[in-house]
C-alpha cells in the first residue's frame, strides 16, 4: 500500500528547482523554512482526482500561502512526466557506476 504521508527535507535551492520544475514562482528566492506541500485530492461528489500544491515563503504564518494551486490529475500528470528519469537514466546522467545504490 502507498504511503499516507511522506515527509522530505531539502535545502533552499531544492525548493527552488522544484518550483522551477513546476513552473511555479515565488517574489525571491525560499526564505528559511520555506516548504512545499503537494495533495492529491478526491472530490467526494464526483470522485474526481486533482492535485493541490501549497508553498509557504518562509515559516507556515496567519497569512496564508505564497503558492496555493489546485489542478486536475490530467494536468498535473501531464506536468511532471517529462521530469521523471528512468533508473537507467538516473544512473547515466548521475555519472554512476552499474550496481551503485
Amino acid at each position: 500500500p502507498c504511503p499516507r504521508l511522506v515527509v522530505r527535507s531539502a535545502h533552499d535551492v531544492t525548493v527552488c528547482g522544484l518550483l522551477v520544475a513546476l513552473d511555479l514562482q515565488l517574489h525571491s528566492w525560499p526564505e528559511f523554512g520555506s516548504n512545499i506541500i503537494i495533495e492529491l485530492l478526491r472530490n467526494q461528489a464526483s470522485g474526481q482526482f486533482s492535485v493541490r500544491v501549497v508553498c509557504y515563503d518562509g515559516m507556515p504564518t496567519s497569512e496564508g500561502a505564497a503558492i496555493d494551486v489546485e489542478v486536475p490529475l490530467k494536468s498535473w500528470t501531464n506536468l511532471v512526466t517529462p521530469l521523471v528519469l528512468r533508473e537507467e537514466d538516473y544512473f547515466q546522467q548521475c555519472r554512476l557506476p552499474p550496481g551503485s545504490p
